[in-house]
């Protein structure tokens, strides 16, 4: 009897099908084609039939993966990035690893835990104890692997598969095209892959415990109690002495040969009396619980399930909160944890009471169709128990509903509306801004499609209808006549940047601009009263949006306890009395005077300011203080090239709104130079930059300088992305939601009405 080889059990129908059915029972989601699990189906045979003679003969080529995000539920708020194979391609990819992972199974150790039939959380928790009890681990070093599956090296990787397969090359192959294939971001960008795996490839498992699976087999040659859970693990030991020596081995290792790195939230090795946390799971002592941490992510993953922004039907809701909950029940209902479940059970009552209330009012859900279900409960209880939670659960919620008068229905829609407006503009309020910032690129017109070449090969297009911006490097990028005429007939500038520093060097704007009446106008009225008062509300603006972010970030429990919280406590009165004291400043006596002290508060302000935020940065960013110019850090190149962005559309508002951008009211004039622009930009420093600059350093994206001490160009893209979603994000100013561009505009305007008489000008003063 002649035995399949590897390659001929993959390819085999039966695996294929079977590979379809296992897809299909998921009920995965499609990829970038848009073709569903059930349309592929539909033609299952033909589908097959084609992916096998495409790898046969080597003609078989991923498609690019679609690329999401997926919240972490963290506290700060962070995001997943996810990869979303084909549905051909996931196809395939589980047709391979029906064959490959019982070879996988045989090689791996027992000390890995994650993505392995018959493992899993459960028993790597068990394992821990069996490690703490039986065998009298008192030491423990917990750790995690850096950026994991985004950073493992791709040719190390592809050697051990091949080893795995006896170097089968067709399979090997497919890894390889599976490992590089690219993603398509959110506006259709498409984004390279130089190393890693992609965490939503159905290979992507499997390949990540072959990868470290040499790291298992070098800790079990040190002789430690070792557990692993993906880029997770436990080193146990007698002492603390062998705790260090190995933590110090193993990191070792990980960066040579397997060219990872850790974390650095690791703590030092600690008793267990001390207490540490794996899993999800607090162990102290004797003690066992549900972490903190992980209750909290427990409680956002249930307050985001059951959003309004959650999708589903009645019977498909409880059906997901069901499986959560059981889920839950699995990994830690073993800890007994009655006050935990209690709290989560309570949390997971009101969102639902929330969430079916809204779609029950909007007529979106029908209260028969929840006949028959039961409501899932962490704390154990009969099946009818959970029939009748449910159900009075629902004759509540429409005891209360009919309570309201009919004439508000038209209002809840309303808000639905606005609400899924204002969804969107955040989803999509950068869409539409093209930035060009790469020499040798080329932006033109063809049709109705804005195009940017790149050695005559077009590498990016956007419909005319959408281009709201225009920003291109001033060296060595270019622009067609018909895309400058294009632009002025819209009424959209073209922002001309050094992108080395983000500085705005020209914009080309359409005719118009400042009449001689309105030039005479800020001439005449600079050293006025009106003037006067324009120049201390930039700086109130500028000190208040300030001083409300400092108390914005000292609200967080961490910052009230490192050097922030102690400098702003020090210093929050100081600040306080300063602004007071510019709104007591006040007379025209003498005009330059009264501009000298205001700057000179709010050099004191701005002082102390920064004096606060550099103790806010965390993962080992150094910023010493303000440098404003040449600055060779990377925290104050970033505030610098953010405020170069900002500059630019401050310029465009003052240009759009017909004010002559050199005569400002708080800056000295200054020959060439655009001081209206200087005024206007104050009350918008920390609102539209600042922030978005601090959140990326604390994130631990990599912002960082050149070899030329300039900002790199992916840090640069980063930023600009920062910036132009600040100004599309929207906030209340005066009674309604405006983006932070038309806020910028509408001051602006309102500057020239000041003049006129018309209105009081006011800062804008962010809502943190």
């Amino acid at each position: 009897m002649t035995t399949d080889t590897l390659l001929e059990q993959f390819l085999s129908k039966s695996n294929f099908i079977s590979a379809y059915e296992r897809i299909a029972s998921k009920k995965a989601a499609g990829g970038l084609d848009n073709v569903t699990v059930e349309s592929f189906g539909n033609r299952l045979d033909q589908h097959i039939s084609k992916l096998q003679k495409e790898i046969m003969e080597h003609r078989y080529v991923p498609k690019p993966l679609k690329s999401i995000h997926v919240p972490k539920y963290n506290k700060e708020n962070e995001w997943r990035g996810l990869a979303l194979p084909s549905v051909s391609d996931k196809v395939v990819q589980a047709a391979l690893l029906q064959v490959v992972e019982p070879l996988g199974e045989k090689l791996f150790m027992d000390s890995s835990y994650a993505y392995r039939k018959g493992k899993g959380h459960y028993k790597a928790i068990r394992r821990v104890e069996h490690c703490l009890g039986n065998r009298k681990k008192s030491w423990v070093v917990h750790r995690d692997i850096d950026n994991f599956f985004d950073t493992l090296n791709y040719d190390r990787l592809i050697d051990q598969f091949s080893a795995l397969v006896d170097g089968e090359p067709v399979m090997t192959e497919l890894v390889a095209l599976w490992c590089r294939t690219g993603l398509v971001e959110a506006g259709g960008r498409w984004r390279g892959v130089q190393s890693g795996i992609r965490q939503g490839n159905i290979i992507s498992p499997l390949l990540s415990n072959l990868y470290l699976h040499p790291l298992d087999e070098f800790a079990a040659r040190l002789r430690i109690d070792w557990v692993r859970y993906c880029d997770d693990y436990l080193i146990l030991c007698d002492s603390r002495k062998d705790a260090i020596s190995a933590d110090r081995l193993i990191k070792e290792y990980l960066k040579e040969p397997l060219c990872l790195k850790l974390n650095n939230s690791g703590l030092s090795p600690c008793h267990i009396d001390e207490g540490f946390t794996f899993l999800g799971v607090s162990f102290r002592g004797k003690g066992r619980s549900i972490a903190s941490e992980k209750l909290e992510k427990m409680k956002k993953k249930m307050g985001w399930f059951l959003s309004d922004k959650s999708n589903g039907s009645p019977e498909e809701i409880i059906t997901k909160l069901t499986e959560k909950v059981q889920g839950w029940k699995r990994h830690y209902g073993f800890l007994n944890p009655t006050e935990q479940f209690s709290q989560l059970d309570k949390i997971i009552e009101e969102k639902f009471v929330k969430l079916a209330a809204s779609r029950i009012k909007a007529g979106l859900w029908d209260t028969s169709r929840f006949e028959g279900l039961s409501f899932p409960a962490l704390i154990n209880s009969s099946s009818g128990d959970r029939l009748k939670k449910l159900k009075g659960l629902l004759q509540k919620i429409v005891s209360e509903l009919k309570t309201e008068a009919l004439n508000k229905v038209q209002s809840a829609v309303d808000t639905k509306v606005e609400r899924g407006r204002r969804r969107y503009n955040r989803e999509h309020g950068q869409d539409g801004y093209l930035i060009v910032t790469t020499p040798g690129h080329f932006v033109g017109k063809r049709g109705e499609r804005i195009v940017v070449r790149y050695k005559q090969k077009i590498i990016s297009d956007l419909p005319v209808i959408q281009l709201k911006g225009l920003t291109l490097s001033g060296r060595g990028t270019s622009i067609s006549g018909d895309v400058i005429a294009l632009c002025m007939k819209r009424g959209i500038n073209i922002h001309f940047v050094d992108d080395n520093i983000g500085k705005i060097t020209a914009i080309v704007s359409p005719p118009g601009g400042s009449s001689g009446e309105v030039s005479l106008l800020q001439i005449t009225e600079r050293d006025k009263e009106s003037g006067l008062e324009l120049a201390k509300m930039f700086i109130l603006g500028k000190v208040k949006n300030q001083f409300a972010l400092l108390k914005y970030y000292f609200k967080y429990p961490l910052n009230q306890k490192n050097g922030y919280g102690k400098t702003f406590t020090e210093n929050r009165h100081y600040l306080s009395d300063l602004i007071d004291k510019i709104k007591k400043t006040t007379g025209i006596y003498d005009p330059d005077a009264i501009r000298q002290r205001l700057m000179g508060l709010e050099g004191a302000f701005g002082a102390t300011y920064w004096a606060v935020i550099k103790h806010l940065f965390r993962n080992e960013v150094t910023f010493s203080g303000r440098d404003r110019f040449g600055a060779n850090d990377v925290v104050n190149s970033a505030l610098n090239y953010g405020y170069g962005i900002l500059y630019g559309e401050c310029l465009s508002a003052v240009i759009r709104a017909g004010l002559n951008p050199m005569a400002g009211f708080l800056h000295s004039y200054q020959s060439g130079k655009p001081t209206l622009t200087y005024d206007l930009i104050e009350e918008f420093r920390s609102f539209v930059v600042d922030r978005g600059i601090f959140a990326m350093f604390n994130r631990g994206e990599r912002l960082e300088n050149g070899e030329d001490g300039l900002l790199t160009l992916d840090a640069r893209k980063k930023i600009i992305k920062s910036v132009i979603g600040r100004l599309s994000s929207e906030v209340w100013f005066k009674g309604r939601r405006v983006t932070l561009q038309e806020v910028i505009r509408e001051q602006a305007v309102n500057i020239k009405k000041h003049l006129t008489g018309k209105v009081k000008y006011r800062p804008f003063l962010g809502r943190w």
